[in-house]
């Protein structure tokens, strides 16, 4: 048989685990199988950029511990021509499977591609060529953790009656975690400690933007590291970017009181703002155009430079001294980071490419993205694949849920006479329980804790 592996979105180390995961299940259980890759992606394959994988075991270990996709990925989306081009491609190779791996954008890619090639279209120009069907599957990759953790079971989508489909309670399961997401947040928690450990030496304010475009998942499993005494004191995440509760905007006045209040209180403090918050109109509040990306043509990011200038000037005109800095590590640093991966991370999507190789050589499965089953155990967690319609879930996306998200009041601000509310946006405990088991090593930082002061009597003038 052959086979055909493609990769989509940004690169990250546990989409080539992935990709190293499909291959080794195809060869384990088809070793006559040829198996093509396209480089970097859907644009790779439009220039023609298809080789043959021929891998030594010392190779697949190198590409397992790469720091980003192999063999290269683009953010192109399958367009018409793409289709036609790959009804050649698969007549031409005699192609059999087709994988795609990736996040959301993926898997319509992979959906478009599956009801293409059932199309009689597709069949009329090259089916009766092929001899046989080709199958194609999706398995996930998305740092920002927002394909949907469950879906309505709809008996109307195809293949959604397969065993390996879990249905509970009336709800098919999907992914539990996307791969990816866990490197991130573990890469991304620890940055956040390490320069709140900054700010309260230097006394200054912290702006961290964190990934996630709608989904502010990543950015609150910050909560681990609250447990050391070093914040963070707001978690603005897209679903909720304010402390007003049910506006899902970002609301700079009332974010500017949250850093006054905490400097006239504590001199100091760390915030983490998603780079998808919006404004009153649901617009972005800070976005870059971007060529090259065929599904949303631009990128959000920037937006802790606008609220740096928003609060400077606030602090200014109200006669408050803050010193403000924003900090942006951005998605390339919380894709590539591998300093501190994810062990589970690394295992489910490892084990996810390869259950879809071998599945596809063993079942003759077609349509599906690999899913991700988290089974509660007495002592901890584990994660079981299974199989999730295409058509089920294609375009769709998840969220953190509203029962995390919590507001809490800090206190007044006097500003010009007038005393306003102070509030935050705070995670609760027991998101936690979610996401710490998925996350890797936070290097722990103990609090110095309160120190007594002495009072020396030569100072006392210059003190007062």
């Amino acid at each position: 048989m052959t086979d055909f592996i493609i990769g989509g979105g940004g690169p990250t180390p546990e989409i080539s685990n992935s990709m190293v995961g499909i291959y080794q299940g195809v060869m384990e259980h088809d070793p006559t199988a040829v198996v093509y890759f396209a480089k970097h992606g859907v644009a790779g394959l439009r220039k023609g950029e298809i080789f043959k994988a021929q891998f030594t075991p010392d190779q697949i270990g190198r590409i397992k511990d790469h720091p980003t996709s192999f063999p290269g990925n683009s953010r192109e989306k399958v367009g018409s021509e793409d289709l036609d081009l790959l009804g050649r491609v698969a007549s031409e190779l005699g192609i059999r499977r087709f994988f795609f791996v990736g996040g959301d954008d993926s898997a319509v890619n992979t959906n478009t591609i599956v009801e293409y090639l059932n199309s009689l279209e597709f069949r009329s120009k090259y089916g009766s060529g092929l001899g046989f069907e080709v199958q194609v599957n999706g398995v996930p990759k998305t740092i920002d953790n927002d394909l949907p953790k469950e879906a309505a079971y709809d008996e109307s989508v195809p293949g959604i009656e397969h065993p390996r489909v879990v249905v509970v309670d009336g709800m098919v399961k999907c992914f539990d975690f996307c791969p990816g997401a866990g490197d991130a947040a573990t890469a991304l928690a620890n940055i956040v400690l390490e320069q709140a450990t900054e700010a309260e030496s230097l006394q200054r304010h912290y702006l961290i933007e964190y990934p996630g475009r709608k989904n502010g998942e990543i950015l609150a499993a910050a909560c681990v590291i609250e447990r050391f005494g070093y914040g963070p004191h707001g978690y603005f995440v897209p679903e909720r970017a304010t402390s007003a509760r049910g506006n899902s905007y970002f609301d700079m006045d009332k974010f500017a009181d949250l850093v006054m209040w905490r400097q006239k209180n504590h001199g100091w403090g760390v915030y983490l703002i998603s780079e998808g918050v919006v404004n009153r109109d649901g617009t972005v509040w800070a976005e870059t155009k971007v060529e090259g990306d065929g599904f949303r043509g631009s990128t959000a990011g920037g937006v802790v430079f606008k609220v740096q200038d928003f609060v400077d000037a606030q602090a200014k005109k109200f006669g408050c001294k803050v010193d403000v800095r924003p900090i942006r590590p951005g998605s390339e640093y919380a894709r590539t980071n591998r300093s501190r991966r994810s062990p589970v991370d690394r295992d489910v999507s490892f084990r996810a490419g390869y259950d879809a190789g071998k599945w596809a050589v063993q079942e003759q499965i077609s349509g599906y993205v690999v899913g991700i089953v988290r089974t509660e155990t007495k002592d901890e967690p584990k994660w079981e694949t299974s199989l999730v319609p295409c058509g089920l879930i294609a375009g769709k996306t998840s969220s953190l849920q509203p029962q995390f998200i919590l507001e809490e009041r800090l206190g007044r601000l006097e500003v010009n006479g007038v005393q306003r509310d102070v509030k935050t946006v705070r995670i609760d405990p027991s998101f936690e329980r979610y996401c710490r088991p998925i996350l890797g090593e936070i290097e722990e930082v103990e609090p110095l804790g309160e120190m007594e002061m002495v009072q020396l009597k030569c100072l006392e003038e210059v003190v007062n």
